[in-house]
């Protein structure tokens, strides 16, 4: 008994210590069934934000992780010298995809940041030799109880992308992915986890593969 609650105090503590960190999840994914045109290989990055430093960042960012997985990228950012407020037309879109022979095309988005107040608990491992209170229910009860409504709020911060991925010549959506990632450290950091869940799903999906 003894063993087990050791073990099991550990595993709640190393349990609090990973969710402490930001992580990435795929909340929804769509993934066009009739698609048969086999992995893309050259794909123009366009990152939609109104700050450019942003967009700057994660086009290259995308860039440089697609080329480590050997797909050929492009970022948008590098090819349009245009203000940050001004949106990109269709025809010059067409013209790079034309220039650069991209054959697919990836748009990313914010969609939004959700704050969420949440509840705690202080969490205190005993000292073994000193927990009368495990070996009765109530007492145990009793103490859980005490820690559970003993504890701190704390601000969660989950920000939610939405990635899509398009056959650049039928101009038709091939995958969508929506991103969630909690509490993240920094806007590098956010970018990353994004950007490889991404391509593992990518990868995971057959859609895309080395020139």
């Amino acid at each position: 008994m003894k063993n087990m609650i050791i073990l099991f105090g550990y595993a709640l503590f190393f349990c609090l210590l990973i969710t402490a960190c930001s992580s990435t999840k795929l909340s929804l994914v769509y993934m066009d069934e009739a698609y048969n045109g086999g992995p893309v290989s050259d794909i123009l990055i366009i990152g939609v934000t109104d700050e450019e430093g942003v967009r700057r960042s994660f086009e290259n960012r995308f860039v440089g992780e697609l080329t480590a997985v050997g797909v050929e990228a492009v970022s948008s950012f590098d090819l349009y010298n245009i203000p940050e407020d001004k949106k990109l037309e269709k025809e010059d879109i067409l013209r790079v995809i034309d220039e650069q022979e991209n054959n697919a095309v990836i748009i990313t988005r914010l969609i939004g940041v959700d704050r969420k107040e949440v509840l705690e608990p202080i969490v205190i491992f005993p000292h073994w030799e000193d927990r009368g209170y495990y070996n009765y229910y109530y007492n145990y009860y009793n103490h859980a109880f005490d820690h559970a409504y003993g504890g701190v709020y704390r601000t969660h911060t989950f920000v939610k992308l939405e990635t899509n991925l398009y056959n650049a010549k039928t101009e038709e959506l091939i995958w969508s992915g929506r991103s969630k990632t909690w509490n993240p450290k920094s806007d590098a950091k956010l970018l990353d986890e994004v950007i490889k869940t991404v391509i593992k799903d990518l990868e995971k999906k057959g859609l895309i593969k080395a020139k």
